[in-house]
């Protein structure tokens, strides 16, 4: 499916509008950057059975930093939040953990109020949207 705008959008309206309007609610979402590639060729079954098999409804992943100028390879920067963490829900406490792959079942985003995905005037957030939309999901 191609979604075509009738204006130009940030990501924020963008992931809104395709989730809202596109998606069943127990979709899993999966959310790649436009400055981000998919590396493997199965990536996209791995997360899908991992659903399937866990009956998750988050599951992230960690990613590689290429830096073409200098030819070097660094481990993202993703990892598991501690079981306390988890249950004293302390997400928004600590440093965000989740990074790319970043996926989720459509009906956690679709709790969220539009209104939190905008700042005080009413205005789509354009940056960090990606914790914006994550730590509430979390």
């Amino acid at each position: 499916m191609v979604i075509k705008n009738e204006k130009r959008m940030t990501a924020g309206p963008n992931i809104h509008k395709a989730i809202t309007n596109h998606c069943a609610a127990d979709s899993i979402v999966v959310l790649v950057d436009g400055d981000d590639e998919v590396l493997g060729r199965y990536p996209l079954k791995v997360f899908n059975h991992v659903y399937h098999k866990t009956k998750a409804d988050v599951v992230y992943s960690n990613h590689l930093q290429f830096y073409t100028h200098t030819g070097s390879v660094y481990r993202g920067w993703s990892m598991s939040y501690t079981d306390q963490e988890k249950r004293d829900n302390r997400y928004r406490d600590v440093p965000q953990r989740i990074a790319h792959l970043r996926t989720f079942k459509a009906k956690l985003f679709l709790k969220i109020k539009e209104a939190d995905l905008k700042d005080e005037k009413g205005e789509w957030l354009t940056s960090t949207y990606d914790e914006v939309i994550c730590l509430p999901i979390l």
